[in-house]
Protein backbone atom coordinates (compact mmCIF):
# COMPACT_ATOMS: atom_id res chain seq x y z
CA UNK A 1 0.00 0.00 0.00
CA UNK A 2 2.80 2.41 0.91
CA UNK A 3 4.68 1.52 -2.28
CA UNK A 4 1.57 2.20 -4.36
CA UNK A 5 1.06 5.57 -2.67
CA UNK A 6 4.71 6.52 -3.24
CA UNK A 7 4.50 5.55 -6.90
CA UNK A 8 1.27 7.42 -7.55
CA UNK A 9 2.60 10.53 -5.80
CA UNK A 10 5.78 10.41 -7.87
CA UNK A 11 3.74 10.15 -11.08
CA UNK A 12 1.33 12.94 -10.10
CA UNK A 13 3.91 15.32 -8.64
CA UNK A 14 3.94 17.35 -11.87
CA UNK A 15 0.38 18.56 -11.18
CA UNK A 16 1.06 20.59 -8.00
CA UNK A 17 4.45 21.65 -9.35
CA UNK A 18 2.78 22.92 -12.54
CA UNK A 19 0.26 24.88 -10.46
CA UNK A 20 3.06 26.44 -8.39
CA UNK A 21 5.02 27.26 -11.54
CA UNK A 22 1.99 29.00 -13.00
CA UNK A 23 1.40 30.96 -9.79
CA UNK A 24 5.08 31.91 -9.39
CA UNK A 25 6.81 32.07 -12.81
CA UNK A 26 10.18 32.80 -11.18
CA UNK A 27 10.21 29.24 -9.81
CA UNK A 28 9.70 27.50 -13.16
CA UNK A 29 13.38 26.94 -13.77
CA UNK A 30 13.87 25.52 -10.26
CA UNK A 31 10.96 23.12 -10.65
CA UNK A 32 11.61 22.11 -14.24
CA UNK A 33 13.63 18.94 -13.52
CA UNK A 34 11.20 17.19 -11.10
CA UNK A 35 8.21 18.40 -13.15
CA UNK A 36 9.55 17.00 -16.43
CA UNK A 37 10.71 13.78 -14.74
CA UNK A 38 7.22 13.25 -13.31
CA UNK A 39 5.57 13.95 -16.70
CA UNK A 40 7.88 11.46 -18.46
CA UNK A 41 7.24 8.80 -15.80
CA UNK A 42 3.47 9.35 -15.93
CA UNK A 43 3.50 9.04 -19.73
CA UNK A 44 5.59 5.87 -19.48
CA UNK A 45 3.18 4.37 -16.94
CA UNK A 46 0.20 5.25 -19.13
CA UNK A 47 1.80 3.40 -22.05
CA UNK A 48 2.72 0.35 -19.94
CA UNK A 49 -0.74 0.12 -18.33
CA UNK A 50 -2.93 0.88 -21.33
CA UNK A 51 -0.89 -0.43 -24.27
CA UNK A 52 1.65 -3.02 -23.10
CA UNK A 53 -0.08 -4.73 -20.16
CA UNK A 54 -3.16 -5.93 -22.13
CA UNK A 55 -0.85 -7.84 -24.50
CA UNK A 56 0.63 -10.13 -21.82
CA UNK A 57 -0.75 -12.52 -19.19
CA UNK A 58 -0.15 -11.59 -15.54
CA UNK A 59 2.45 -8.88 -16.24
CA UNK A 60 5.15 -8.49 -13.59
CA UNK A 61 6.09 -4.81 -13.28
CA UNK A 62 9.62 -4.76 -11.82
CA UNK A 63 10.20 -1.64 -13.93
CA UNK A 64 7.79 0.31 -11.71
CA UNK A 65 10.18 -0.09 -8.78
CA UNK A 66 13.07 1.24 -10.86
CA UNK A 67 11.00 4.25 -11.94
CA UNK A 68 9.94 4.91 -8.35
CA UNK A 69 13.51 4.81 -7.02
CA UNK A 70 14.79 7.03 -9.85
CA UNK A 71 12.10 9.63 -9.23
CA UNK A 72 12.78 9.43 -5.50
CA UNK A 73 16.47 10.25 -6.06
CA UNK A 74 15.68 13.20 -8.36
CA UNK A 75 13.02 14.60 -6.03
CA UNK A 76 15.28 14.23 -2.98
CA UNK A 77 18.08 16.28 -4.56
CA UNK A 78 15.73 19.01 -5.78
CA UNK A 79 13.67 19.01 -2.56
CA UNK A 80 16.65 19.57 -0.26
CA UNK A 81 17.86 22.36 -2.55
CA UNK A 82 14.49 24.10 -2.44
CA UNK A 83 14.29 23.88 1.35
CA UNK A 84 17.80 25.26 1.71
CA UNK A 85 16.96 28.26 -0.50
CA UNK A 86 13.62 28.93 1.15
CA UNK A 87 14.65 28.60 4.80
CA UNK A 88 14.51 31.85 6.77
CA UNK A 89 13.60 34.03 3.83
CA UNK A 90 10.40 36.02 3.69
CA UNK A 91 8.24 35.56 0.63
CA UNK A 92 9.75 32.18 -0.18
CA UNK A 93 6.86 30.11 1.16
CA UNK A 94 6.26 28.47 -2.24
CA UNK A 95 9.89 27.32 -2.27
CA UNK A 96 9.32 25.55 1.04
CA UNK A 97 6.03 24.03 -0.13
CA UNK A 98 7.66 22.82 -3.37
CA UNK A 99 10.57 21.35 -1.44
CA UNK A 100 8.27 19.46 0.93
CA UNK A 101 6.23 18.13 -1.98
CA UNK A 102 9.39 16.85 -3.65
CA UNK A 103 10.73 15.33 -0.42
CA UNK A 104 7.43 13.53 0.21
CA UNK A 105 8.29 11.19 -2.67
CA UNK A 106 11.65 9.88 -1.35
CA UNK A 107 10.22 9.75 2.18
CA UNK A 108 7.43 7.44 0.99
CA UNK A 109 9.89 5.46 -1.14
CA UNK A 110 12.06 4.82 1.93
CA UNK A 111 8.97 3.85 3.95
CA UNK A 112 7.82 1.55 1.13
CA UNK A 113 11.25 -0.10 0.95
CA UNK A 114 11.23 -0.67 4.73
CA UNK A 115 7.71 -2.09 4.50
CA UNK A 116 8.70 -4.42 1.66
CA UNK A 117 11.69 -5.62 3.69
CA UNK A 118 9.41 -6.41 6.62
CA UNK A 119 6.88 -8.13 4.35
CA UNK A 120 9.65 -10.19 2.74
CA UNK A 121 11.02 -11.21 6.13
CA UNK A 122 7.53 -12.22 7.29
CA UNK A 123 6.91 -14.10 4.02
CA UNK A 124 10.21 -15.99 4.36
CA UNK A 125 9.45 -16.80 8.00
CA UNK A 126 6.03 -18.15 7.08
CA UNK A 127 7.46 -20.28 4.29
CA UNK A 128 10.01 -21.75 6.69
CA UNK A 129 7.28 -22.42 9.23
CA UNK A 130 5.03 -23.93 6.55
CA UNK A 131 7.63 -26.53 5.62
CA UNK A 132 8.09 -27.50 9.26
CA UNK A 133 4.37 -27.50 10.03
CA UNK A 134 3.58 -29.65 7.00
CA UNK A 135 6.41 -32.10 7.70
CA UNK A 136 5.46 -32.49 11.35
CA UNK A 137 1.77 -32.82 10.52
CA UNK A 138 2.51 -35.58 8.01
CA UNK A 139 4.22 -37.56 10.76
CA UNK A 140 1.66 -36.76 13.49
CA UNK A 141 0.47 -40.35 13.82
CA UNK A 142 0.08 -43.57 11.83
CA UNK A 143 -3.19 -42.48 10.22
CA UNK A 144 -1.88 -39.09 9.05
CA UNK A 145 1.36 -40.63 7.83
CA UNK A 146 -0.57 -43.06 5.67
CA UNK A 147 -2.75 -40.23 4.36
CA UNK A 148 0.34 -38.21 3.39
CA UNK A 149 2.59 -40.91 2.00
CA UNK A 150 0.62 -44.12 1.60
CA UNK A 151 1.78 -47.42 3.03
CA UNK A 152 5.42 -47.34 4.20
CA UNK A 153 5.63 -50.99 5.23
CA UNK A 154 7.31 -53.17 2.57
CA UNK A 155 4.88 -55.32 0.62
CA UNK A 156 5.17 -55.08 -3.14
CA UNK A 157 8.20 -52.81 -2.74
CA UNK A 158 10.99 -54.10 -0.46
CA UNK A 159 12.50 -50.58 -0.34
CA UNK A 160 9.44 -49.00 1.27
CA UNK A 161 10.11 -47.18 4.51
CA UNK A 162 11.62 -44.10 6.14
CA UNK A 163 15.34 -43.33 5.82
CA UNK A 164 17.24 -40.82 7.95
CA UNK A 165 20.28 -39.02 6.57
CA UNK A 166 23.30 -39.67 8.79
CA UNK A 167 25.94 -37.78 6.83
CA UNK A 168 26.78 -34.08 6.58
CA UNK A 169 24.92 -33.47 3.32
CA UNK A 170 22.03 -31.12 4.17
CA UNK A 171 20.32 -31.89 0.87
CA UNK A 172 19.34 -35.38 1.98
CA UNK A 173 18.10 -35.30 5.57
CA UNK A 174 15.05 -37.54 5.07
CA UNK A 175 13.90 -40.03 2.45
CA UNK A 176 10.44 -41.58 2.36
CA UNK A 177 9.55 -44.43 -0.03
CA UNK A 178 6.08 -45.95 -0.09
CA UNK A 179 4.97 -49.40 -1.15
CA UNK A 180 3.75 -48.13 -4.54
CA UNK A 181 7.18 -46.68 -5.41
CA UNK A 182 6.52 -42.99 -4.74
CA UNK A 183 9.36 -41.22 -2.92
CA UNK A 184 9.97 -37.92 -1.12
CA UNK A 185 13.44 -36.44 -0.50
CA UNK A 186 13.74 -33.73 2.17
CA UNK A 187 16.49 -31.16 2.65
CA UNK A 188 17.50 -30.44 6.26
CA UNK A 189 15.41 -27.27 5.94
CA UNK A 190 12.56 -29.50 4.72
CA UNK A 191 12.47 -28.45 1.08
CA UNK A 192 10.80 -31.35 -0.70
CA UNK A 193 11.47 -33.17 -3.97
CA UNK A 194 9.22 -36.04 -4.94
CA UNK A 195 8.97 -38.61 -7.69
CA UNK A 196 8.30 -42.25 -8.48
CA UNK A 197 10.54 -45.26 -8.83
CA UNK A 198 10.83 -49.01 -8.64
CA UNK A 199 13.35 -51.69 -7.68
CA UNK A 200 16.13 -51.95 -10.25
CA UNK A 201 16.92 -55.03 -12.30
CA UNK A 202 18.72 -57.81 -10.52
CA UNK A 203 18.19 -59.22 -7.08
CA UNK A 204 16.66 -56.07 -5.59
CA UNK A 205 20.08 -54.42 -5.61
CA UNK A 206 18.78 -50.86 -5.88
CA UNK A 207 15.74 -48.62 -5.95
CA UNK A 208 15.72 -46.21 -8.91
CA UNK A 209 13.45 -43.21 -9.32
CA UNK A 210 12.81 -40.05 -11.32
CA UNK A 211 11.42 -36.67 -10.26
CA UNK A 212 7.77 -35.83 -10.69
CA UNK A 213 6.87 -32.27 -11.72
CA UNK A 214 8.44 -29.55 -13.83
CA UNK A 215 10.86 -28.35 -11.17
CA UNK A 216 12.41 -31.78 -10.60
CA UNK A 217 11.65 -33.44 -13.93
CA UNK A 218 15.36 -34.16 -14.50
CA UNK A 219 16.01 -35.56 -11.05
CA UNK A 220 17.34 -39.10 -10.95
CA UNK A 221 17.87 -41.01 -7.72
CA UNK A 222 19.26 -44.41 -6.78
CA UNK A 223 19.11 -46.00 -3.34
CA UNK A 224 21.58 -48.84 -2.83
CA UNK A 225 22.36 -51.29 -0.09
CA UNK A 226 25.86 -51.35 1.31
CA UNK A 227 27.24 -54.49 2.89
CA UNK A 228 28.03 -53.87 6.52
CA UNK A 229 27.11 -50.21 6.33
CA UNK A 230 24.29 -47.70 5.76
CA UNK A 231 22.22 -47.38 2.61
CA UNK A 232 23.65 -45.01 0.01
CA UNK A 233 21.50 -42.43 -1.79
CA UNK A 234 22.73 -41.04 -5.12
CA UNK A 235 20.81 -38.05 -6.51
CA UNK A 236 21.47 -36.27 -9.80
CA UNK A 237 19.30 -33.17 -10.17
CA UNK A 238 20.29 -32.95 -13.84
CA UNK A 239 19.88 -29.20 -14.29
CA UNK A 240 23.07 -27.65 -12.90
CA UNK A 241 25.65 -27.03 -15.69
CA UNK A 242 29.21 -28.10 -14.91
CA UNK A 243 28.20 -29.43 -11.50
CA UNK A 244 30.38 -31.95 -9.72
CA UNK A 245 29.52 -35.63 -9.83
CA UNK A 246 26.84 -36.46 -7.26
CA UNK A 247 28.14 -37.71 -3.93
CA UNK A 248 26.40 -40.65 -2.28
CA UNK A 249 24.67 -39.74 0.97
CA UNK A 250 24.55 -42.37 3.74
CA UNK A 251 21.02 -43.13 4.97
CA UNK A 252 19.79 -45.30 7.84
CA UNK A 253 16.45 -47.07 7.59
CA UNK A 254 14.55 -46.53 10.80
CA UNK A 255 11.11 -45.96 12.29
CA UNK A 256 9.47 -42.74 11.06
CA UNK A 257 9.54 -39.76 13.45
CA UNK A 258 6.44 -38.75 15.36
CA UNK A 259 5.19 -35.24 16.17
CA UNK A 260 1.95 -35.82 18.09
CA UNK A 261 -0.33 -32.84 18.59
CA UNK A 262 -0.22 -31.96 22.28
CA UNK A 263 -3.59 -31.52 23.92
CA UNK A 264 -4.75 -31.38 27.49
CA UNK A 265 -8.38 -31.73 26.51
CA UNK A 266 -9.03 -28.00 26.85
CA UNK A 267 -8.64 -26.85 23.25
CA UNK A 268 -9.94 -23.31 22.70
CA UNK A 269 -10.64 -23.82 19.00
CA UNK A 270 -13.23 -26.07 17.36
CA UNK A 271 -12.78 -27.27 13.81
CA UNK A 272 -16.30 -27.16 12.40
CA UNK A 273 -15.24 -29.14 9.34
CA UNK A 274 -14.42 -29.02 5.66
CA UNK A 275 -17.41 -28.91 3.29
CA UNK A 276 -17.47 -29.09 -0.50
CA UNK A 277 -19.57 -29.70 -3.59
CA UNK A 278 -19.24 -29.90 -7.36
CA UNK A 279 -22.04 -28.52 -9.53
CA UNK A 280 -22.81 -26.87 -12.87
CA UNK A 281 -21.52 -29.73 -15.04
CA UNK A 282 -21.31 -28.52 -18.66
CA UNK A 283 -19.08 -29.44 -21.62
CA UNK A 284 -16.71 -31.57 -19.50
CA UNK A 285 -16.32 -28.77 -16.97
CA UNK A 286 -17.75 -28.10 -13.54
CA UNK A 287 -17.70 -25.66 -10.63
CA UNK A 288 -16.31 -26.56 -7.23
CA UNK A 289 -16.82 -24.81 -3.91
CA UNK A 290 -14.94 -25.85 -0.77
CA UNK A 291 -14.80 -24.24 2.65
CA UNK A 292 -12.97 -24.94 5.93
CA UNK A 293 -14.40 -23.45 9.15
CA UNK A 294 -13.10 -22.89 12.68
CA UNK A 295 -14.78 -21.30 15.71
CA UNK A 296 -13.67 -20.00 19.09
CA UNK A 297 -15.77 -18.05 21.61
CA UNK A 298 -18.41 -17.35 18.98
CA UNK A 299 -15.89 -15.96 16.45
CA UNK A 300 -15.59 -17.73 13.09
CA UNK A 301 -12.84 -17.85 10.49
CA UNK A 302 -11.92 -20.11 7.62
CA UNK A 303 -10.55 -20.72 4.15
CA UNK A 304 -12.62 -20.65 0.96
CA UNK A 305 -12.20 -21.91 -2.57
CA UNK A 306 -14.48 -21.53 -5.58
CA UNK A 307 -13.40 -22.06 -9.19
CA UNK A 308 -14.20 -23.78 -12.48
CA UNK A 309 -12.34 -26.95 -13.49
CA UNK A 310 -12.19 -29.26 -16.50
CA UNK A 311 -12.15 -33.03 -16.17
CA UNK A 312 -8.76 -34.52 -17.02
CA UNK A 313 -6.81 -31.25 -16.68
CA UNK A 314 -3.86 -30.68 -14.38
CA UNK A 315 -4.49 -27.38 -12.60
CA UNK A 316 -1.54 -25.64 -11.00
CA UNK A 317 -1.29 -22.79 -8.49
CA UNK A 318 -4.59 -23.53 -6.75
CA UNK A 319 -4.95 -21.42 -3.62
CA UNK A 320 -7.61 -20.51 -1.08
CA UNK A 321 -8.67 -17.18 0.40
CA UNK A 322 -9.20 -16.22 4.02
CA UNK A 323 -12.74 -15.58 5.26
CA UNK A 324 -14.09 -14.14 8.50
CA UNK A 325 -17.80 -15.06 8.56
CA UNK A 326 -20.33 -13.09 10.56
CA UNK A 327 -22.85 -15.34 12.28
CA UNK A 328 -26.56 -14.85 12.83
CA UNK A 329 -29.56 -16.91 13.91
CA UNK A 330 -27.49 -18.47 16.71
CA UNK A 331 -24.67 -19.00 14.22
CA UNK A 332 -26.79 -21.22 12.01
CA UNK A 333 -26.16 -18.70 9.21
CA UNK A 334 -22.65 -17.56 8.29
CA UNK A 335 -22.10 -14.73 5.81
CA UNK A 336 -18.88 -13.37 4.32
CA UNK A 337 -17.49 -11.68 1.23
CA UNK A 338 -15.04 -13.31 -1.20
CA UNK A 339 -13.24 -12.27 -4.37
CA UNK A 340 -16.23 -13.69 -6.28
CA UNK A 341 -18.81 -11.82 -4.23
CA UNK A 342 -20.90 -12.41 -1.10
CA UNK A 343 -21.61 -15.89 0.24
CA UNK A 344 -24.20 -17.03 2.78
CA UNK A 345 -23.84 -20.44 4.38
CA UNK A 346 -26.75 -22.03 6.23
CA UNK A 347 -26.08 -25.05 8.41
CA UNK A 348 -28.59 -27.84 7.83
CA UNK A 349 -26.77 -30.34 10.05
CA UNK A 350 -23.29 -31.22 11.26
CA UNK A 351 -22.59 -32.73 7.84
CA UNK A 352 -24.37 -30.38 5.40
CA UNK A 353 -24.47 -26.68 4.54
CA UNK A 354 -26.30 -24.77 1.86
CA UNK A 355 -24.40 -22.01 0.08
CA UNK A 356 -26.01 -19.02 -1.61
CA UNK A 357 -23.28 -17.50 -3.80
CA UNK A 358 -23.14 -14.46 -6.05
CA UNK A 359 -23.48 -15.48 -9.69
CA UNK A 360 -25.08 -18.83 -8.85
CA UNK A 361 -28.84 -18.89 -9.34
CA UNK A 362 -29.56 -21.85 -7.10
CA UNK A 363 -28.31 -22.69 -3.67
CA UNK A 364 -25.64 -25.39 -3.55
CA UNK A 365 -25.52 -28.09 -0.88
CA UNK A 366 -22.04 -28.61 0.54
CA UNK A 367 -21.36 -31.89 2.28
CA UNK A 368 -18.67 -32.69 4.83
CA UNK A 369 -15.49 -33.76 3.09
CA UNK A 370 -13.03 -32.47 0.50
CA UNK A 371 -13.71 -32.86 -3.21
CA UNK A 372 -10.34 -31.20 -3.88
CA UNK A 373 -7.60 -32.94 -1.84
CA UNK A 374 -4.12 -31.68 -1.04
CA UNK A 375 -4.73 -28.96 1.53
CA UNK A 376 -4.18 -30.08 5.11
CA UNK A 377 -6.06 -27.34 6.92
CA UNK A 378 -7.98 -29.93 8.95
CA UNK A 379 -4.69 -30.76 10.71
CA UNK A 380 -4.31 -27.23 12.08
CA UNK A 381 -3.73 -27.12 15.86
CA UNK A 382 -6.71 -26.37 18.08
CA UNK A 383 -5.10 -25.44 21.41
CA UNK A 384 -5.40 -21.65 20.96
CA UNK A 385 -6.75 -19.29 18.33
CA UNK A 386 -3.32 -17.63 18.00
CA UNK A 387 -1.54 -20.93 17.34
CA UNK A 388 -4.26 -22.06 14.93
CA UNK A 389 -4.16 -18.86 12.87
CA UNK A 390 -0.35 -18.76 12.83
CA UNK A 391 -0.39 -22.29 11.44
CA UNK A 392 -2.99 -21.46 8.79
CA UNK A 393 -1.19 -18.21 7.88
CA UNK A 394 2.05 -20.12 7.30
CA UNK A 395 0.40 -22.87 5.26
CA UNK A 396 -1.43 -20.38 3.03
CA UNK A 397 1.73 -18.31 2.43
CA UNK A 398 3.15 -21.26 0.52
CA UNK A 399 -0.16 -23.01 0.06
CA UNK A 400 -0.63 -23.32 -3.71
CA UNK A 401 -1.12 -26.88 -4.87
CA UNK A 402 -1.54 -28.81 -8.13
CA UNK A 403 -4.60 -30.95 -8.77
CA UNK A 404 -4.98 -33.63 -11.42
CA UNK A 405 -8.69 -33.17 -11.98
CA UNK A 406 -10.54 -36.52 -12.17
Amino acid sequence: MIATTAYLLALALWIPLAIISAAQPTLRRRLLVPLVASVIAASYEAYMSLVWAPTVVNPIRVDALLVMFALGAVDAIVGFGLLADGRGRSGRRLLMVSGLLCLAVPALVIAAFASMRLDTALHDRNRDLARRFRFEANFRDDETEKRAFGELKPGKNPWAGYYLGIGDDDRFAHLVVNDEGAFWIYHSQLYESKGTGRPGSGANDAFEGVGDGREVARLRMTLRRQEGGPFLLDVDVGNIPNSAAPRAAPMRKTAPPRFPRPSDGRDQVRFAGAFSATYGELNNGFWLTQVWLWESDGKWWGQYLRDHYTHGDEREFISTERITPACSEQCRVLSFTTSRGPVVLTRLSETELTAAMAGERNQVTLKRGEELPGFIFDLAPLATKKENQEWIEALTTAGMITWKVP
